[in-house]
């Protein structure tokens, strides 16, 4: 997955032009041309559950926070019939999934 720039190369630099350029740069205008677009979700789990067309699951690290992309994603994806759920730790990501797949509803705790 590379939503969260795990993927890109932290780090990482090469010569282009005669100047270095982080490779996240790089691969980054990469994935734009192939259509990626700031801002959506790490997890998109498209499995309807009641009147939602599916997930969309933002994971974050525990002092992470929500880009405004990020949000304004979220949004778009809400007014399209969507759950929406952002998580800060492996246990809430799990704890939405399970409760999107078992209520429709990422936030019900049953």
């Amino acid at each position: 997955m590379v939503a969260n720039g795990a993927y890109l190369g932290a780090g990482s630099k090469v010569m282009k032009n005669g100047r270095s350029v982080p490779l996240s740069v790089i691969r980054f205008k990469q994935l734009e041309r192939m259509g990626f677009v700031q801002g959506v979700s790490d997890m998109l789990m498209i499995v309807p559950r009641g009147t939602k067309v599916g997930l969309s699951l933002e994971l974050k690290s525990a002092k992470g926070r929500v880009s405004d992309d990020q949000e304004q994603m979220l949004a778009l994806f809400s007014v399209q019939g969507w759950a929406t759920a952002v998580a800060f730790s492996f246990d809430e990501a799990v704890g939405a999934i399970t409760r999107y797949l078992n209520t429709g509803d990422p936030a019900k705790i049953t």
